[in-house]
């Protein structure tokens, strides 16, 4: 599932359900994603405020509606496959939950932009969106009423990957509600940024080798 696709599905999750997930970024001209870290409390659930959005706003100018048209079978979607890592420390669990609970804060805040900027290069990939998302990104942002905040209620199984990445299953929905994400983290600039983020099904093989 493409980024515009799943973070439109945030969206419309927050307002459907008031309460709500999870996505994009790197570097650019002006203030970066790591020049600002947020000091966040990271006890979980959490419902963040939208003044925990303090990344800088990518420039709408790098974004167009997408001319691709979605494909017309009714294929179901594959699966997205990764493989198991080592367990990881507490100190990256909680890098990876301050990028979580900013992401969340800038959906709650609709500052669409801001959350593009919490994107890796690699994650980002372009600014070719859909049209929905695309009236989101180019809307005033205006705070989303507290009753349809994007909420956090569970990051587990937290592991870091062969290729260094950081894997993570995260509920944003009460009771499992909606069913889980998984969300893949990078380090770039001194903090982790959100490289892959699938609402799809997804799949964590098992690989014995990574706790030799």
């Amino acid at each position: 599932m493409n980024r515009s696709t799943v973070l439109s599905n945030c969206v419309l999750a927050g307002v459907l359900v008031l309460a709500g997930a999870v996505a994009p970024a790197f570097a650019i001209m002006g203030a970066s994603a790591q020049d600002a870290t947020p000091e966040t409390s990271l006890t979980l659930p959490a419902a963040p405020d939208p003044s925990l959005c303090l990344v800088e706003p990518r420039s709408i100018n790098e974004f167009q509606v997408s001319s691709a048209t979605p494909d017309a079978t009714d294929a179901p979607e594959p699966f997205f496959t990764i493989p198991a890592g080592k367990p990881a420390d507490q100190a990256t669990i909680d890098a990876i939950t301050t990028t979580v609970i900013e992401a969340a804060a800038c959906i709650n805040a609709r500052q669409f932009l801001s959350l593009e900027n919490l994107y890796t290069e690699a994650g980002w990939g372009g600014g070719g969106v859909d049209e929905f998302y695309y009236g989101l990104l180019a809307a005033t942002p205006e705070p989303a009423p507290a009753e349809e905040y994007y909420s956090i209620y569970a990051i587990e199984l937290v592991q870091v990957l062969g290729d260094g990445r950081v894997a993570a299953v995260v509920q944003f929905q009460t009771d499992g509600a909606g069913g889980v994400d998984l969300m893949v983290f990078a380090e770039e600039g001194g903090r982790y940024l959100i490289d892959h983020w699938v609402d799809g099904p997804f799949d964590v093989e098992p690989d014995f080798s990574a706790f030799e």
